[in-house]
């Protein structure tokens, strides 16, 4: 998956912790490593990472579990070195991968209880 895709996969940070924060073990973790990563942060992102951060596994690992919610198109991977062809998801449905990670959180949340 190409960067300029994934990165239509945004979460909102004030969603996450909602969602995570306070649940205690991995969640609380989740949070805590985001807040670690802004403030080591040495590069400007491509979005304001204190806010939103673009979930680049997320979005691999939906588009390998949901083929529908991506588009793949069969490319030259260099335009001057045409000896192989690769596939590469070029769209991805954001909303439907937010729901389904955020469905499958809840589902796992709820086992645990």
């Amino acid at each position: 998956m190409t960067n300029t895709t994934a990165r239509n996969l945004v979460f909102d940070k004030r969603k996450t912790e909602q969602m995570l924060k306070g649940k205690k073990g991995v969640w609380d973790a989740l949070v805590d490593r985001w807040d670690y990563h802004v403030s080591v942060m040495t590069w400007d992102p491509p979005v304001p990472a204190d806010k939103q951060w673009i979930m680049w596994d997320v979005a691999i690992i939906e588009a390998f579990l949901h083929p529908e919610m991506v588009k793949a198109e069969t490319v030259y991977p260099l335009k001057n070195k045409p000896q192989r062809k690769i596939t590469v998801y070029t769209r991805l449905d954001a909303e439907a991968m937010k729901n389904d990670y955020w469905k499958s959180i809840q589902t796992y949340m709820n086992m645990e209880k």
